[in-house]
């Protein structure tokens, strides 16, 4: 019988595994002791390469759902491979509106 003990140490277990594939694969990996809303693992590759876009998460959510619409308008109204499927993506030409922008978070914050 699943507890909710067993369960933590089962979603644990897993973050230390992908965190540790990422870093058999060259990336830089990191979990998060306890709970850190929207986030389990950050990954990095060579310092250097690294692009920031920065938007509120309400915009990020916006962005989410425009794409979706979007891809779901192209592939008459169904998801054609996995219709059960969570997976979202945003392209870097839609984010690149928010590349650097580190003023949305001052702005967030004071």
């Amino acid at each position: 019988m699943a507890t909710g003990r067993s369960n933590k140490l089962v979603g644990q277990t897993g973050e230390y595994l992908v965190a540790a594939e990422l870093s058999r694969r060259g990336f830089i990996a990191t979990t998060f002791k306890g709970n850190v809303p929207h986030y389990d693992i950050i990954a990095s590759d060579e310092t250097g390469r690294d692009r920031f876009y920065i938007c509120t998460w309400r915009r990020l959510r916006d962005l989410v759902v425009k794409g979706h619409r979007a891809f779901l308008e192209r592939n008459n109204g169904v998801r054609p491979q996995r219709w059960d499927s969570l997976h979202g993506a945003i392209s870097e030409k839609t984010l690149a509106p928010y590349l650097d922008r580190w003023d949305i978070i001052e702005d967030n914050l004071l």
